[in-house]
């Protein structure tokens, strides 16, 4: 699973306005949604669903009729999110005027009032939803501690689109996310199975230090890092005991020798899964990800299971 996908996991707690619930599911990218007040909400006007105040996907309001709207997603990858029960907020940000051919694109981050550059051109502050030329474009983020997030991507004319741009993944707090349990394989790329095949949409992104080296992440175009030797973690006595199963999910940093740096737990089931699971990953050896068929440092997410056989 790419951290892309992931990355979409924090909480929010601004720009939010008006609130509702997905009643019906339309299709792979619509959804019907009822309002809590019985004001129409505006056609384009741009929403979140989320999943316990973590934000999973972001949507457009395609139709609207009194207290329920039909909301789009930009891309299938993410239909796994457009669940019954669901919770949709609209965002209180005003929606881009496009220009004839032109695209739209909401910039979404956690860091909210960051700044934000697009071909090098101060554009505002996130969240910001932009009207764009077709063709290539390079977005670049401030980031609070340091250094920028980046992404390079395509607009096409007539489309609009979401990207989140973000630094490192930050620890779950309390309870792991149902999305964090969906089958992986579902969000694109299951690190699991090595199979590097992602039906999301292509777009290079990337973190950049200071000093400007990249760390990218595992979305086309880049190559997955390939996982070519593990070790077993080791079950840890207290839940084998108690007979108890669980999930770890940890990230890092695969570098261009095929090692996983940087890493740390983002959500676990039992502390001494995490401890069990962190100190088997760090042994594993690494095909590293590559870039253009060179090999570069990638940010890499890993699942670890521990069932009783």
């Amino acid at each position: 699973m790419s951290l892309f996908v992931l990355a979409l996991l924090f909480p929010i707690h601004e720009v939010l306005a008006q609130s509702g619930t997905i009643k019906r599911v339309s299709g792979p990218r619509h959804a019907k949604v009822t309002w809590d007040s019985v004001a129409s909400v505006e056609l384009g006007k741009l929403a979140v669903v989320l999943d316990e105040e973590l934000l999973i996907a972001v949507a457009k309001v395609t139709e609207s009729k009194g207290p329920s709207s039909v909301i789009e997603i930009p891309d299938s990858v993410w239909q796994e999110f457009l669940q019954k029960g669901e919770a949709v907020r609209v965002l209180d940000i005003r929606p881009a005027t496009k220009g004839q051919g032109q695209g739209s694109l909401l910039v979404w981050s956690e860091h909210s009032g960051a700044a934000l550059r697009v071909d090098g051109s101060d554009v505002g502050k996130v969240p910001i939803e932009l009207a764009l030329d077709p063709g290539s474009h390079e977005l670049s983020l401030d980031l609070p501690e340091g250094g920028r997030a980046g992404a390079l991507l395509q607009v096409s004319p007539g489309r609009w689109d979401g990207v989140l741009l973000t630094g490192r993944e930050q620890p779950a707090q309390g309870k792991m996310s149902r999305s964090y349990l969906l089958p992986a394989k579902s969000l694109g790329h299951d690190p699991r199975e090595g199979d590097d095949e992602d039906e999301g949409p292509s777009r290079l992104t990337w973190i950049e230090d200071a000093d400007g080296s990249r760390i990218y992440r595992g979305c086309k175009p880049v190559q997955h890092p390939r996982i070519v030797r593990r070790v077993t973690p080791k079950y840890p006595a207290g839940p084998q005991r108690m007979m108890k199963e669980g999930r770890v999910v940890l990230e890092g940093v695969v570098g261009s020798e095929g090692h996983l740096d940087q890493a740390q737990v983002l959500a676990s089931s039992d502390p001494e899964f995490s401890r069990a699971a962190l100190e088997a990953v760090l042994q594993w050896q690494y095909e590293p990800g590559t870039l253009n068929s060179a090999p570069v440092p990638v940010v890499f997410t890993v699942f670890v299971d521990f069932f009783i056989r």
